[in-house]
């Protein structure tokens, strides 16, 4: 299938070596692979899965500093990749193991967590590209059908915005640099990240991690801009009634539609 697609359009892969031990790589996979593949095959890749303590996770989620803690390993390793004038990539990532928390995998916090990750590996460490694993296993994504003929529905992740977001923010140009604005005085629940090209700054992305329907927690944040001829900007909002809804959660006011009736596209205007 991978061969059949790039023979229609420019496509290379990146293709991951499955193993159960890390001492026993499965390698007549990767020999198929590059067979088949051939010029179309970037590179092999394998990963190991870490334990974790899942509930001392959870109270870490939605902190600003999570995401700096997990990016903190990759910091040396980094900046030998730059000595070589190599692109550092994560292929992929989930909410902290394969499959995610329960309850917590399918989330609005998802979303906002994994924008707020997003920029920092790219502020931090200088991630070249990023790869999420949408394809979860586990109820946070459920195919559902009675027969071969009818549409496929599933159960939308709210970490799906995640790509949307963090594309638009760091847009196509090629040009994008991040820098992380250590905003409110480092408050740890609401992050800010300014991009800039050429050396101008063209977009901001502000975070509000809390849950206050009193509006307590709201802030506003004042952004000056040097152009003269810049008279208008245009504001797009990641939204949700709360971080721990499993639904209708919008982007720039689309949606991937509610549990059991999205069939992958976006809705809405």
């Amino acid at each position: 299938m991978m061969a059949n697609i790039s023979n229609f359009v420019n496509v290379k892969w990146y293709f991951g070596i499955p193993f159960h031990h890390r001492q026993n790589f499965n390698l007549k996979v990767a020999e198929v692979v590059q067979r088949i593949l051939g010029d179309n095959l970037i590179s092999l890749q394998t990963e190991l899965e870490q334990p974790v303590d899942a509930q001392e996770m959870v109270f870490k989620f939605l902190i600003y500093k999570l995401g700096q803690i997990i990016v903190e390993p990759y910091l040396d390793f980094t900046q030998y990749a730059q000595t070589m004038l190599k692109p550092l990539l994560m292929f992929k990532t989930n909410i902290v193991s394969c499959g995610g928390f329960t309850h917590v995998r399918d989330s609005f916090g998802v979303a906002l967590w994994g924008v707020d990750y997003a920029l920092q590996m790219v502020y931090t460490v200088h991630f070249y590209a990023l790869f999420y694993d949408y394809f979860s296993t586990g109820p946070s994504l459920i195919i559902t059908r009675s027969s071969v003929d009818q549409p496929v529905f599933f159960l939308p992740m709210d970490s799906w915005a995640n790509s949307l977001v963090v594309a638009e923010i760091i847009s196509s140009s090629n040009k994008s640099q991040i820098m992380d604005l250590n905003a409110n005085n480092v408050n740890e629940f609401t992050p800010a990240y300014v991009v800039y090209e050429d050396s101008t700054p063209t977009r901001v992305a502000l975070f509000n991690f809390v849950t206050d329907p009193l509006g307590a927690s709201n802030y506003t944040a004042i952004i000056s801009v040097e152009d003269p001829a810049q008279e208008q900007v245009k504001v797009k909002y990641l939204l949700a009634e709360r971080v721990s809804s499993k639904d209708k959660c919008r982007w720039v006011n689309q949606t991937f539609g509610g549990h059991f009736a999205s069939d992958s596209r976006l809705m809405g205007q």
